[in-house]
């Protein structure tokens, strides 16, 4: 069981304590995996796996469900996942500079120059960004995904912005080299 007021660096699976990785730019990859529609779920979960567990080559079969559970729930600042969630408002690979900027008002530095930052840290971090060009960019988000009226200056926003507003999805390498092949013939 962990203390009040620390911070896990290791998870227990089936009574046996394994080190994890828990600076936010591991964590950062593996959400990177999430979010990559050309891996399925399971893969996603592997990548977890051996993203988060640096002795995940040891891990006997019988302890990789329990792993993975584990491993989503840290993720999840110790929280069990909910399912049917919406779809997100941000995409940590797309939003980063925007994301990184905002924690360094928040922080008053880069979080990136930091030489380790707890996943938990920066999730608190996260959570306390209120204002800016994310805090703008999010709540458009919100409202388009819910189905609310943009209030007029959104609107502006949203027509003069739409490329920094609408989360890209990440394509295959056959969609890619078909892009590819399209702009090289019409130059």
């Amino acid at each position: 069981m962990r203390k009040l007021g620390t911070l896990p660096k290791e998870l227990q699976i089936k009574g046996k304590r394994y080190e994890i990785r828990s600076d936010f730019r591991d964590c950062l990859r593996i959400q990177d995996a999430f979010a990559d529609e050309r891996l399925r779920h399971e893969e996603a979960l592997e990548c977890m796996r051996r993203i988060l567990y640096p002795a995940w080559r040891e891990m006997p079969p019988d302890h990789i469900e329990e792993a993975v559970r584990e491993g989503l729930n840290f993720l999840n600042a110790g929280r069990t996942q909910k399912e049917g969630k919406k779809s997100p408002l941000y995409s940590w690979e797309q939003d980063e500079q925007m994301i990184m900027a905002s924690l360094a008002k928040v922080t008053g530095k880069d979080v990136r120059s930091m030489p380790y930052l707890h996943w938990w840290t920066f999730l608190g971090l996260f959570g306390e960004i209120t204002d800016g060009l994310f805090s703008q960019v999010t709540e458009i988000r919100r409202k388009l995904r819910d189905g609310e009226k943009l209030e007029k200056h959104e609107r502006k926003f949203y027509r003069e912005n739409k490329a920094l507003i609408e989360i890209r999805r990440k394509r295959s390498e056959a969609e890619q080299a078909n892009i590819d092949r399209l702009n090289k013939i019409l130059g």
